[in-house]
């Protein structure tokens, strides 16, 4: 049942468990779940994690966030300082956005969350940044001009369907300079090897739900390197809500020939977007591309 969003499970007093099983089963690829990005309680809770310094669930943490503008920056310092312009794509609550800005550099960030996007634009007014920060689905972004810059932090094209993907990608391409960098991070496979296939939760509120509700977490593998790991969230009044987030993993190989498919060329593979070198057991994969000068 790929469509269901919420569905109701009692029926007649009892729990319909031919419906859940239904529900839980595993869909087919990349069909979507129910939205979350402005959902009133979970773009709180996403919120509340991409501030949360005692994890890396939805942001790193700052002294990494700070590592990683230094390092982007200095890569392409040649086209970024001394007033370069830097397209921040998935900017969340503009943690990477605000410190860009600090160096000098003319920042654009995109976000779907609005929420997240009220904390930015508060933040840069308290301190002074001229940031344009921007409410869309970046996929569909229309863009009106040319960046020196364009960076995707924290995995975020993996999480992607492979439409959505090569649509951004043909953005990213259209809206860099001669010569601009890409930069962008993606899981490997090596970090699924370690995820368990299925687990539940009975809470009295958690990320997913305010109120008592039980949580099934399942993880699927689609092979070729894609991923599932959805969330079956059934309320007290027997209402399941299905949340769904894709992921496709990357290779030096699989992720050189995706760029070169869409017009851009690979400058460099690190372990992540701090300059970490690339090692067979890395997690995640840290790419600087460019679009060619000429």
């Amino acid at each position: 049942m790929t469509k269901i969003r919420q569905a109701e499970l009692l029926e007649g007093g009892c729990l319909d468990i031919e419906k859940l099983l239904d529900i839980a089963d595993r869909p087919t690829l990349f069909s979507s779940g129910a939205p979350f990005w402005n959902d009133p309680y979970l773009s709180e809770q996403l919120l509340a994690a991409h501030l949360d310094q005692e994890t890396d669930a939805a942001s790193r943490r700052i002294p990494t966030v700070q590592r990683t503008v230094d390092w982007i920056v200095s890569q392409a310092r040649g086209r970024l300082l001394p007033k370069g312009s830097i397209l921040d794509l998935g900017c969340g609550p503009g943690l990477h956005s605000q410190r860009f800005a600090n160096l000098g550099l003319k920042v654009v960030g995109v976000d779907l969350s609005q929420r997240s996007l009220q904390y930015a634009r508060r933040e840069a007014q308290q301190h002074g940044l001229d940031i344009c920060y921007i409410c869309c689905d970046y996929t569909a972004l229309q863009v009106k001009r040319q960046f020196d810059a364009i960076c995707l932090i924290y995995c975020d094209l993996g999480a992607l369907t492979d439409q959505e993907r090569d649509q951004l990608l043909q953005i990213v391409q259209s809206a860099l300079v001669p010569g601009g960098y890409f930069f962008f991070d993606v899981h490997t496979k090596r970090r699924r090897s370690h995820t368990a296939d299925a687990s539940w939760e009975v809470s009295e509120g958690g990320f997913w739900h305010c109120g008592p509700h039980l949580l099934l977490t399942k993880h699927f593998d689609y092979g070729d390197g894609v991923f599932l790991d959805q969330y079956v969230v059934i309320n007290s009044d027997a209402k399941a809500t299905v949340y769904r987030i894709w992921e496709r993993t990357y290779n030096p190989a699989t992720a050189t020939d995706l760029l070169q498919r869409n017009g851009l060329q690979v400058e460099g593979m690190f372990g992540d977007l701090q300059g970490t070198p690339l090692q067979q057991d890395s997690e995640c994969l840290g790419v600087i591309a460019r679009k060619p000068s000429g």
